[in-house]
């Protein structure tokens, strides 16, 4: 199974990022092979539509699930129709919220967080 977890990191020691359209990395990780990839969030720094870019990325890595706190609606219209699911991760390391998930000790995401509006809600 490849997973998708939204890192504040390069690692599987990373901590979860609460965010999915802005967190820093993508870290991939294949169950089976224990393969670890990370990629830079190429929408991070977007004005607007950091979670669309985010969401147009993974989409093309055909990840199995993704693991992030809270995930935007437009995002989730991407994801959901991409076939991945998307679990609510904790604020832990990823290699935890692997186990959570390995255990099914993570929610599936349903609902989308709140919508907001690009930059100028983180202080810019």
């Amino acid at each position: 199974m490849k997973i998708c977890f939204s890192s504040t990191g390069a690692s599987l020691d990373s901590t979860l990022d609460n965010r999915f359209g802005r967190c820093r990395y993508f870290v991939l990780f294949d169950s089976d092979s224990r393969e670890v990839t990370a990629i830079e969030n190429k929408g991070v720094n977007s004005p607007h539509g950091a979670g669309v870019a985010a969401a147009t990325q993974i989409s093309n890595e055909n990840v199995d699930v993704i693991v992030t706190c809270n995930m935007g609606p437009n995002a989730m219209d991407i994801i959901n129709t991409s076939g991945s699911k998307i679990y609510e991760g904790k604020l832990d390391t990823l290699e935890n919220n692997f186990k959570l998930l390995e255990s099914k000790d993570l929610e599936e995401l349903k609902r989308p967080g709140a919508k907001h509006f690009g930059l100028r809600n983180r202080g810019r």
